[in-house]
Parts: C-alpha cells; structure tokens; sequence
C-alpha cells in the first residue's frame, strides 16, 4: 500500500529486454536506498514493482508482460524521470489517499496551463473508467495523490499546486504525454457492489446499506 505522496524522483538508467518483460534499472540518491531490502514493494510512476537488486545509488525490479502491457511501461526508456515513493509502514502518516500500486488505465495529458500560481491539468480518461471519478473525489496519476476539480464527459481537471510540480514529474509533462491511472479503490468496490450478479434481494439489500451508510455520514456532519 502507498499514500500517493511522491518522495523521490528518479531515473530510468537501464532497460533490459526479455522474451516478453523487461528489467529496469533506476538511479536515486543515496537517501533513498537507505534501508532498502529485496522483496520490498516500491511504486514506479504508481506502478507497485518489486525490488531485485539494488546498490547505494539504484534499485532493479522486473516489469511484467501484463504490467507493459496496461501501463506507461510500454515506453519506458534511459533517462525517462519518474516518480518514487516507498511502501506504507505502520508509522507511515497516511497524507493522501490509500493506493494499491495497481493501475486501472492511462491516460493522456489534454493540456496544460496556469491558473494563478497553480497549474491546471485536463486529462483524457479510458471510457471505461469515467464513471469512477468524482469531483473533489480522488485519484492517483503517475502514484501521485490528487483530488479531481472537474469531470467532464471524457475526462477530468486537476489543479496542481507548485510544491506538487517541482517535488514530482509533473514539472515535465505535456499535452500528448501518457500517463497511469488508479482510480480510488473504494470505487471499484461500490461499483462491484452495486453491479454485481447476485439476486434482485441481495442487490437491493445492497443499496440499502448503502443508503444509511450514506445517511449516517450526512447526519454526522
């Protein structure tokens, strides 16, 4: 689990092909590889990987066929930046959302421009995950921790403020790049809850829960 609070960027310093995956090789600071250990899960630009090597100043993991195939993997290069954060400890204040490290989609950067001192990104979304997005909800692109100004009909708006750009890579995206996408896991999980192929009672039982949990929430607020 990760929180979407990008603590690092690094950089792609070496991509191996295999017969159907990749290795990949990312260069950080000597900060960042302080008690790193084999097995641990890190998110890459969102993606949760797994740690194969490391030495003080770099980390390796392996990238699935499955993994390339549905996120920005399928680009992935030497000297490409990327966003890091190291996974959840029990000590680990939880300052943005809940996130799995598994991506749902990509989407693709529509533009950019300022709005005060903020930037504004409009991002084109898969059709298949628009009904997941809510405004002031939460999503995670490229494993950053975000929350949604706007949804239109085939995607959203976020406004980004300025520690956010220059601590991640946003400082470096523009229209036409890719970019992963994990929606908010909860979601996905009142979704299949309320689409699920149960029987017409369960289902209705279902939504009443639902109901009261919803109006249990407005009541106490």
């Amino acid at each position: 689990m990760f929180t979407g609070l990008v603590s690092h960027i690094g950089t792609i310093k070496t991509v191996q092909k295999h017969a159907s995956d990749i290795t990949v090789t990312i260069e950080v600071d000597e900060y960042f590889c302080e008690n790193i250990k084999l097995g641990d899960s890190i998110s890459v630009d969102g993606v949760c990987l797994t740690v194969v090597d490391f030495t003080q100043n770099s980390f390796t993991v392996d990238v699935s066929m499955e993994t390339i195939s549905c996120t920005t993997f399928s680009n992935a290069c030497e000297g490409l930046n990327i966003n890091l954060e190291k996974c959840l400890t029990l000590s680990t204040p939880i300052g943005g959302h809940l996130l799995t490290g598994h991506i749902h989609g990509v989407g693709v950067i529509h533009a950019v421009y300022d709005d005060g001192r903020a930037k504004i990104f409009e991002i084109d979304m898969p059709e298949e995950l628009m009904k997941y997005f809510a405004p002031k909800g939460t999503v995670a692109l490229n494993g950053i921790s975000l929350t949604i100004n706007f949804v239109g009909t085939q995607g959203i708006k976020i406004s980004c403020i300025p520690h956010t750009i220059e601590k991640t890579t946003l400082q470096y995206k523009q229209p036409g790049d890719r970019i992963n996408v994990e929606v908010d896991v909860l979601m996905l999980y009142l979704d299949r809850l309320l689409t699920n192929e149960s029987t017409d009672d369960v289902r209705l039982l279902d939504i009443e829960i639902l109901q009261r949990i919803v109006g249990t929430s407005r009541t106490e607020h």
